[in-house]
């Protein structure tokens, strides 16, 4: 045991003592590099179903473009060449084994028998020491790795790389029992926000259970207690430990169970609720921001609780919203459709590291058949001496410790005097018309020495503005004001945010005065300090609420035995004019039920609520509330709320509604109801609902409405299936009135129509239909109408046996496309996709000196994209359909023209994905117009490809032809960029005899790209490629292969005519040693005829980062597994040209399984 703690406390200190961890048990998430065709994932083998690749644009990959082996763990792509200037992202599951690899439960060479002998087989228990795991311990499983290893080359520097993904779990001893995860990578981003349930990468955590407690260090959801008042739920980074035992004796708390909780640990986020402004019919993306309004921000995965009209959605493609959580970007499905009038509220946690942030809880609860007696402490507080993202100098400190609570002034300007960098957007200071200190954008490294840090403060309201250029980063120019007004957005100033502390005591006693009745009381005690380094406004901190509460449920003998139930209940919330939860502990939209949008004054506030209900386990209930809100002296409101839910025979009847009167600086009555009556009508039920609110709002001294008052309508009408129907449909439609105020009256302003089909189909397993149609038509008073159309169709089907299966996705919908700026940063080598080539020679990096790395030794930087706030109203279509069809399913034993037919097969795919602006009409809804030179073309990803095979498992001859269509358009801050693709391959390969096998490969496309900002990387290549291979494979240990290339590309845009011919020959081997290890080689001899300027982005790419003449490459890899759970790998690439001086690269790897 000893042992095992002192292995397992080495790991967890060498593989990460501060580092934020990234995966979860049994799950990898990892970046490759698209343009290798061979990837080796994993040393175990892959989960079916659970591999997930996606593209550069993170749009999930057609499976027509790689193949994956599961048991060993290979992937091999397809990809396009569009495609190969980026890096793809993949996500699965593992097996804790490999499932290729040879295991026994014992020794099959400890097992032996004498020659010329009659004794049985006899078996050595001897175990030899290469057969001992790293991780040996009895009951105990383990799984994952350690690797160390290192890049070394004459044009690099040397850089140590360095992984580990461990698993355990089992049984220590008896009591004892282990689950851990730990793992030192760090992933910069969180999962997709497209599926209900979400896959946590950022959980590494060791956890002891036993003996009635739980020990926890690492990661973990801190979760609130049962508790009215005290409401929170972080993501944390500590140690957490419970206990549970019974207290013995009698009395009152005699046998009662004793729960003990404590934690301790670093907030890896902060809390915020965000009230978006809805916009007819448009179903996002929405911008989330921080709490103090930052623009990008990134969202603790799984935090969010998002709400409509004060409804809790689900998350999901298949349900109501999607988001991006490394974006912030919030958009809904074709199920919820975005109207001006909806209420779109967010609660989420989001990434803030301006201070560390503490976080401690401790709890204990006892409870038995009759009491339940808790207190708990709950603290969170930044560390005010330990700034993270935020310089803090002494004139800051000073700023936030006279400004109090008081801090939306505390600015500061953000001006940072570095000297010059080349990798960095640089201003030099200077005069203009009589205004000094002006920044101005500059490459001269002499005068270019400051680097201001811009922040948008509103139009009109700052001195500079955000142009476009070709720097790596954003640019701003500064503006001259006119007549003393401002003309910019930006300044360069930062606001100063402050260190905060939060903290909360709170206790609860409840009393079960009898098997019906229960009595209770809770209260708390909060202090919130909006700035720990001031001493100003301390008056505010402190504050208490004071809840009680009773409740009561007896049965009514006297209505009969159906089960009729009474029930009263009565509670009172006190709580005084400076009390601050941590977070939001009311219903979503309490401050809408009440009327207090424009209540802005703290003040002591009393809540009263007195209800009684009757309940039918079958007939439903009715219910009545009596609610009285206090605030101060200058709100007080009684409501009156009633509900009821009722089956009368064949018929459903329900009812809420409430009604509201308020005084105080205003007056208001709202009076609101939402009512349905339905019942079964032969093969469907059919209903009919109204919905109504009327809210009046006046100053108290006034009869004129106030803008905030409302009233509208609503009726809606439906069928849908009956309550046994195995299939779902529902059909309704909706008419909705709305209006405004108008001095002491209302008058009509809105007039809506709305209409939708919802449709399921799922009785059938081999068709599979989901259908979501909706149309909505809004005419504003004195305004054109504005209709809204939008829907979601799937439909899957399965014919002759599987032969022929059919995915069909079709959406469409309004929204909005935001304007996206990208920069380069720059990691070790090897590391990234990218390498720079100074093409104007100027030493400063630009947007569009950066090309796809061809080799790893130059791949040294990656592309990070940026949003803006920039966005265009479009239309969006989404579409995509898959065809596969595999003859041999249906016809595997036939003969003749059937057994010729089942030879081949046939996989079709077409996924598109555009967005239009510009008034509605058909081309809109038409996913196949990706023309785009098209104007109204704001954003494209469209991807066609058809592969038809015959005889793809045969062992002799096999052949594939592949056509393929690829099309991409952004919209950039600097102006749109797209790239086109179409290709034609036709590949054979037949196999000669047991030993010798050809290989021939040929294809010709168009590789078009435009730039609308950068016109030196505009192109449009016709290019055609012939690659035969010939192979000899001796057993299982040699394989020799003999290639030829010849490829010619030709420029066909412009007049200079520009063309490439290369030709490439050479030999590649691999010899292996099962069991041990492999050896694989490559010299290729590449001769480029380009007799053209080699300084364009034209050359880099026709020329594949070669350079014209005689090109020499070569490369040698040897893997060698030392033992059962030690394997080592070197590899080595060298090359050169007439131009150009040998280049050696070389990795050396050791990886460790556990």
């Amino acid at each position: 045991m000893k042992r095992f703690l002192l292995l397992l406390a080495m790991i967890v200190f060498l593989g990460r003592m501060a580092a934020f961890p990234q995966e979860e048990a049994g799950v990898r998430h990892r970046r490759i590099f698209a343009g290798q065709n061979a990837h080796q994932l994993d040393t175990l083998s892959i989960l079916p179903g659970s591999f997930i690749i996606r593209g550069p644009d993170r749009q999930l990959l057609d499976s027509a473009f790689f193949s994956l082996d599961e048991l060993n763990a290979r992937l091999t792509l397809r990809i396009p060449e569009y495609w190969q200037q980026d890096s793809l992202e993949v996500k699965y599951r593992v097996f804790p084994l490999l499932l290729t690899a040879s295991y026994f439960h014992k020794d099959p060479s400890s097992v032996f028998a004498a020659r010329d002998s009659v004794q049985p087989l006899s078996l050595s228990l001897t175990r030899g020491a290469s057969e001992q795991g790293l991780l040996q311990v009895s009951g105990l499983n383990s799984t994952g790795s350690i690797t160390r290893g290192i890049s070394v080359g004459n044009r690099q520097d040397l850089s140590v790389q360095s992984a580990m993904n461990l698993q355990l779990s089992g049984n220590l001893s008896d009591d004892i029992e282990v689950n851990a995860v730990i793992s030192d990578q760090d992933i910069p981003f969180q999962p997709d926000g497209t599926t209900r349930q979400i896959q946590e990468f950022d959980k590494v955590y060791i956890q002891l259970s036993g003996l009635g407690g739980q020990i926890t260090a690492g990661d973990f959801n801190l979760e609130p207690p049962e508790a009215y008042f005290l409401h929170f739920n972080r993501r944390t980074q500590g140690g957490m430990g419970s206990y549970s035992t019974r207290a013995h004796g009698d009395g009152l708390l005699g046998g009662a169970a004793v729960n003990l909780n404590v934690a301790g640990a670093i907030a890896k986020g902060k809390y915020v609720r965000n009230q978006l402004q809805a916009i007819e019919g448009n179903q996002g993306p929405y911008k989330l921001n921080g709490a103090n309004n930052e623009s990008f921000i990134i969202i603790l995965a799984g935090t969010e609780r998002v709400f409509i009209d004060g409804e809790l959605l689900i998350r999901g493609m298949d349900h109501d919203y999607v988001i991006d959580y490394n974006m912030g970007e919030l958009t809904f499905t074709s199920r919820r459709i975005i109207k001006r009038e909806s209420r779109i509220v967010v609660e989420f946690e989001y990434a803030e590291r301006n201070y560390a942030r503490s976080v401690f809880f401790s709890g204990v609860n006892v409870k038995n058949e009759r009491a339940n007696l808790s207190i708990n402490f709950f603290t969170e507080q930044d560390h005010k001496n330990q700034p993270l993202f935020q310089e803090l100098t002494d004139e800051r400190i000073a700023k936030l410790s006279g400004a109090g609570d008081n801090l939306e002034m505390a600015f500061d300007w953000n001006v940072d005097s570095t000297g010059f960098f080349n990798d960095r957007v640089m201003y030099q200071m200077t005069d203009s018309l009589g205004y000094d200190s002006v920044f101005v954008y500059s490459t001269d490294p002499l005068r270019a020495v400051f680097r201001p840090g811009f922040s948008f403060v509103g139009q009109g309201q700052g001195n500079y503005i955000q142009i476009s250029s070709a720097a790596n980063g954003r640019v701003f120019q500064w503006v001259a004001p006119i007549d003393g007004q401002r003309q910019g957005t930006h300044e360069p100033i930062i606001q100063l945010i402050s260190p905060k502390k939060t903290q909360m005591l709170s206790l609860g006693a409840y009393y079960r005065l009898s098997e019906r009745s229960t009595a209770g009381v809770e209260f708390a005690l909060s202090n919130q300090d909006l700035n720990l380094f001031s001493d100003k406004d301390r008056g505010d901190d402190l504050g208490f609420g004071l809840l009680l509460r009773f409740d009561h449920k007896r049965p009514l003998p006297s209505m009969g035995d159906g089960g009729w139930e009474f029930g009263f209940s009565v509670n009172h919330e006190l709580a005084s004019r400076h009390f601050s939860p941590v977070d939001r502990y009311r219903s979503v939209e309490f401050e809408r039920d009440w009327n207090l949008d424009d209540q802005p004054f703290p003040a002591t506030e009393n809540n009263t609520n007195l209800g009684v209900e009757l309940m039918h386990l079958q007939q439903g209930m009715v219910k009545y509330q009596f609610r009285s809100f206090q605030q101060g002296s200058h709100y007080n409101g009684i409501m009156n709320k009633a509900d009821s839910r009722l089956k009368l025979g064949v018929y459903q009847f329900f009812y809420s509604g409430s009604l509201l009167n308020s005084k105080g600086t205003q007056k208001t009555d709202f009076y609101r109801h939402q009512t349905g009556l339905n019942r079964h009508l032969w093969f469907f039920r059919a209903g009919i609902e109204h919905q109504m609110e009327y809210n009046s709002r006046r100053l108290s001294m006034s009869d004129s409405l106030l803008l905030s008052s409302f009233w509208f309508d609503e009726w809606q009408f439906f069928i849908s299936q009956p309550d046994s129907a195995r299939n779902n449909y529902r059909a309704y439609y909706r008419l909705r009135k709305d209006q405004n105020p108008f001095g002491a009256a209302f008058s009509e302003e809105a007039q809506a129509r709305e209409a939708g089909l919802q449709y399921e189909l799922r009785g059938n397993p081999d068709q599979r239909v989901l259908l979501n149609l909706n149309f909505r038509s809004l005419a504003l008073k004195g305004q054109e109408e504005d209709q809204t159309l939008g829907g979601r169709f799937d439909y899957f089907s399965r014919w002759f046996k599987g032969a022929v299966t059919s995915s069909l996705f079709y959406e469409t919908g309004s929204g909005m496309e935001r304007k996206r700026e990208y920069i380069f940063l720059e990691v070790p080598s090897g590391q990234g996709v990218y390498t720079w080539v100074d093409y104007n020679g100027n030493g400063v990096m630009e947007l569009d000196e950066f090309e796809l790395s061809q080799f790893p030794d130059q791949a040294n930087f990656i592309r990070v994209f940026v949003p803006t706030e920039d966005f265009s109203r479009v239309f969006s279509t989404r579409y995509s359909h898959t065809l596969n069809m595999e003859p041999r399913l249906a016809w595997r034993d036939k003969s003749g023209i059937k057994g010729i037919l089942a030879r081949f097969s046939n996989q079709a795919s077409l996924r598109i994905d555009k967005k239009e602006q510009g008034e509605t009409s058909f081309r809109q809804f038409s996913p196949f117009l990706t023309n785009v030179e098209d104007t109204a073309l704001v954003a494209l990803n469209s991807l066609v490809r058809n592969s038809l095979f015959f005889n793809r498992s045969g062992r002799v001859f096999f052949m594939e032809w592949t056509w393929q269509d690829s099309r991409n358009k952004m919209l950039l801050s600097n102006g749109f960029e797209s790239r086109v693709n179409k290709s034609m391959a036709l590949r054979a390969r037949w196999n000669l005899n047991r030993n010798v096998s050809a290989e021939l490969q040929t294809s010709s496309g168009i590789r078009e790209n435009f730039a609308a900002f950068f016109l030196n990387r505009n192109y449009r290549i016709e290019s055609f490629s012939l690659d035969p291979v010939i192979c000899y494979q001796s057993g299982n240990r040699w394989r020799l292969s003999l290639f030829y290339g010849y490829s010619a590309n030709d420029n066909t845009l412009g007049a200079s005519g520009e063309n490439a011919v290369i030709q490439k020959g050479g030999l590649e081997f691999r010899y292996s040693i099962p069991g041990k290890g492999n050896l694989t080689g490559k010299y290729q001899l590449s001769n480029i005829s380009y007799p053209f300027d080699l300084n364009t982005p034209l050359a880099f790419e026709m020329l594949e980062g070669l350079s014209s003449g005689t090109n020499n490459l070569w490369n040698l890899s040897w893997q060698q597994n030392l033992n059962a759970w030690l394997q080592l790998s070197i590899n080595y690439h060298g090359r050169n040209s007439q131009a150009r001086q040998a280049i050696h690269s070389g990795t050396m790897q050791v990886r460790a399984l556990f």
